[in-house]
């Protein structure tokens, strides 16, 4: 199964949730841990699935050392599935 479109604008969103949890600003509260959601909807679900059997999901993001190293254990530690990361500006990959 390769990827559509569709999975790359599913895993571009779930990419930028990962992104936003990686930024450096300080938390609100040091003591209180987030809440740990797992998704529930059945097509995000076969995209995670799908993700598994290929063991490695291709993502652009900032480049930015902490994102480079955060994102893709993070996303390993979610999913259990390797992240190869480029960074750089979406804008030179959009076409």
């Amino acid at each position: 199964m390769g990827l559509t479109r569709r999975r790359v604008l599913v895993l571009g969103l779930a990419t930028t949730g990962l992104l936003a949890a990686c930024q450096s600003a300080a938390p609100a509260s040091p003591t209180a841990a987030p809440a740990r959601t797992q998704p529930t909807e059945p097509a995000w679900e076969a995209l995670v699935k799908a993700a598994q059997v290929e063991n490695t999901v291709v993502l652009r993001g900032p480049p930015t050392g902490a994102v480079r190293t955060n994102v893709p254990k993070a996303f390993k530690e979610a999913f259990g599935i390797d992240v190869q990361y480029t960074g750089g500006s979406s804008a030179a990959v959009v076409t």
